[in-house]
């Protein structure tokens, strides 16, 4: 069989002792066994070193930290590390679905023309709960088509040519939305796709509003970031002042949003099958 990796895996923690367990297994019951797990801690003050060190499997690669130097750091730090022909993200607290990694593998090997690959996926609670599943358009056209409103293409399922990421990296001055960041810069030079299939269980369980107001900061530094390379100035100009407007609402309102996190939360379903499928999982990797 082969010897060398056919997908990295780039996993950047940070006091996930919580959560971390059940992602990491999620990867070893994968149908698909030729990766690497490329697992760096990033500053965590938790227990989290303990609880990765239990894991015996020589396919992960683990690595700590004392000081916290971001996810993008962490990425690009993975990135050159890896041995695979593929690069595949996954945070410490979400869960595959045992056949992510083999389709997402599949795709691309019988697609060479696409350089990043996301799947549908379905959001839960802390708890397990299935809340809904997030459908996405599959093709380029239609993943870039508001590039300025931002991407279908969830950057936890993302798997893609190693030589894409290299040539797109991470900018590690980007603490927030680093993945719009790189979409931003590269979707011109670039083929995406999304695979319908869900293949990776998100974890949502709390509306975190420093998160967002951060995220839309630095939305609107990558839009002024490529503001050359962008020919529309009047839609650049009018997303810009959106994310100002927005937040500004949420400054104002950050407390009434609080005490009331469903103002954002959008309603999602999921069929029996994904639920029952979902379950299974769920209940293997915990």
């Amino acid at each position: 069989m082969k010897n060398t990796p056919l997908v990295s895996i780039g996993m950047s923690v940070h006091n996930s002792a919580n959560t971390i367990s059940a992602a990491i297994n999620s990867i070893l019951n994968q149908s698909y066994p030729f990766w690497e797990l490329i697992i760096i801690d990033d500053g965590s003050t938790d227990n989290t070193r303990s609880i990765i060190d239990k894991f015996s499997d020589s396919r992960i690669k683990f690595s700590h930290h004392q000081n916290c130097r971001g996810l993008a750091y962490r990425l690009n730090q993975a990135i050159d590390t890896s041995a695979g022909k593929y690069f595949m993200r996954m945070d410490g607290d979400d869960i595959c679905f045992p056949e992510r990694i083999h389709k997402q593998v599949d795709f691309l090997e019988s697609h060479p023309s696409i350089d990043l690959l996301g799947t549908s996926l379905l959001i839960f609670r802390d708890n397990g709960e299935a809340i809904g599943v997030r459908d996405l358009p599959s093709d380029h056209k239609s993943i870039c088509k508001s590039p300025l409103s931002g991407f279908e293409l969830p950057h936890p399922t993302w798997m893609g040519k190693i030589e894409w990421f290299r040539h797109f990296r991470y900018d590690e001055n980007q603490f927030k939305s680093q993945d719009y960041d790189v979409l931003l810069r590269s979707y011109k030079h670039s083929c995406f796709a999304v695979l319908p299939e869900v293949l990776l269980g998100y974890r949502e369980d709390f509306f975190n509003f420093q998160k967002r107001i951060v995220s839309r900061k630095f939305t609107i530094i990558s839009q002024i970031k490529c503001s050359r390379t962008l020919p529309d100035y009047l839609k650049l100009i009018y997303s810009i002042t959106l994310q100002i407007a927005k937040l500004s609402i949420d400054y104002l309102f950050i407390e009434v949003f609080k005490k009331n996190s469903k103002i954002y939360t959008t309603k999602l379903k999921a069929s029996k099958e994904t639920e029952k499928l979902w379950k299974e999982t769920w209940d293997t990797c915990n």
